[in-house]
């Protein structure tokens, strides 16, 4: 988890290696094909207090490392509303969750970041 996470930080970030035999982020990769995508919609998480929260897929892509896709840290209300909005993120999400991993090695400077929401309703 990115070290200035919290549990109840609106935005979490959790980074992974990806193991090119599907272990660990690996398996991230399918979730470029829509209809993976469409067929594997959540994530679940647990935490370390053994709670589990549940994850609306809403996007994968690739991109830099150096893109807005990181923040944690948000001053109001709104300023989350237009990072999530950034995101393309499901309306009415209250928190996101961002799995992040390389691509074609450790040196290229892209990520597959794969994102999730969790919305009023959940």
């Amino acid at each position: 988890m990115d070290y200035r996470c919290r549990e109840d930080s609106r935005h979490i970030i959790l980074y992974g290696h990806n193991g090119r035999n599907g272990a660990m982020f690996g398996s991230l990769q399918s979730f470029l094909s829509t209809g993976y995508r469409n067929n594997h919609r959540e994530i679940s998480f647990m935490w370390a207090d053994g709670t589990t929260e549940v994850w609306q897929v809403f996007s994968a892509s690739q991109m830099d490392a150096t893109d807005a896709v990181y923040p944690v840290e948000f001053r109001d209300d709104e300023s989350f509303r237009q990072f999530a909005e950034s995101l393309a993120a499901p309306e009415g999400a209250r928190r996101i969750i961002t799995l992040s991993t390389c691509t074609e090695g450790v040196d290229s400077g892209r990520r597959l970041i794969l994102h999730g929401a969790v919305g009023d309703g959940e």
